[in-house]
């Protein structure tokens, strides 16, 4: 088993994603445009024992990494998602093509960008677009050198589009081009995790690492809840659950009564900004996991007073 964290620092309030009002979700994003304003909720998880940080290559990810001690540095692994589709779509909407895709390079090392502009113009015009998306996974992933990185998680539209459409030759070749290539662990986002079960199954992906939508309410869980739990009992991989308060919708204490009792569960991801609202999720968790016996609960090691 790929050593992993049991509980993970999510980035979607960091972004102004609220699922409950719009105005939540402006001020949220107004509030951590301030990159401090990010480091100091993950220097509280830190500081309680949640070190797994799930971030995509967004405006906020340079700045933050600049920001942060080489002690928060080490201590933080990161789980990057990929790829951020909103910056691709602003860059090139405001740019143009040819702006926008130096604009996007500009983050990348001098010596690597000739190399990832190169590339992916010989790819294009070629069309060879597995081997382009080789070049777009460098391109997301190179912000996160030198951080402590173990699993990439494929975006969910990419994946459930891939699904969709019986792609296989996509999740294979993202699969071995992360596990042989990137010497990384390959995970997948998904909203229709029962329909995912069944086509990764059929096509023989060995034990894969799942993000999805796992809560009391059915909230996310696509087609219904029943078919989500179905398939969940019958997946040969590890679950990293999400949206496990139902966007809001659920108190911590009553999310992870049901949470933590899922079978294939690997990891939790979290979404709060604030200590407040941290204290009362990490708290949640733990006072779960010691009334669950199984291998997730035995794995959470917060350090929370109850």
């Amino acid at each position: 088993m790929v050593d992993s964290d049991s509980v993970i620092l999510g980035h979607n309030q960091f972004l102004g994603i609220n699922y409950l009002t719009q105005e939540k979700g402006r001020q949220l994003k107004s509030k951590f445009e301030d990159v401090e304003k990010v480091r100091d909720v993950l220097s509280f998880s830190l500081q309680h024992g949640v070190n797994g940080l799930m971030f995509s290559n967004n405006d906020l990810l340079t700045p933050l990494i600049r920001a942060l001690s080489k002690e928060e540095l080490d201590s933080t692994r990161f789980y990057p998602v990929i790829p951020f589709f909103q910056k691709y779509v602003r860059e090139i909407s405001s740019r143009g093509v040819v702006q926008g895709a130096f604009s996007i390079l500009s983050q990348v090392r001098p010596w690597k960008k000739i190399d990832l502009a190169v590339r992916g113009a010989r790819q294009l015009v070629r069309k060879d677009l597995l081997k382009a998306l080789s070049t777009l996974i460098d391109l997301e992933l190179a912000p996160f050198q030198g951080t402590r990185t173990k699993v990439v998680f494929l975006h969910n539209q990419v994946t459930d589009l891939a699904i969709a459409l019986n792609a296989k030759q996509i999740i294979e070749f993202y699969d071995g081009y992360v596990r042989d290539k990137l010497q990384l662990v390959p995970g997948y986002g998904t909203d229709n995790f029962s329909f995912l079960v069944s086509r990764f199954k059929a096509w023989g992906i060995p034990r894969p690492k799942v993000m999805a939508a796992f809560n009391k309410l059915g909230f996310l869980m696509n087609p219904s809840k029943e078919s989500c739990e179905e398939a969940l009992r019958k997946f040969d991989g590890d679950l990293f659950a999400m949206s496990t308060l139902a966007g809001g919708r659920l108190e911590p204490s009553v999310a992870y009564e049901y949470v933590n009792r899922l079978p294939k569960l690997r990891a939790i991801i979290v979404g709060y900004s604030s200590a407040v609202h941290g204290l009362e999720t990490l708290r949640s968790i733990s006072s779960a996991a010691e009334k669950t016996s199984s291998s997730f609960s035995d794995n959470v090691k917060l350090q929370v007073k109850l």
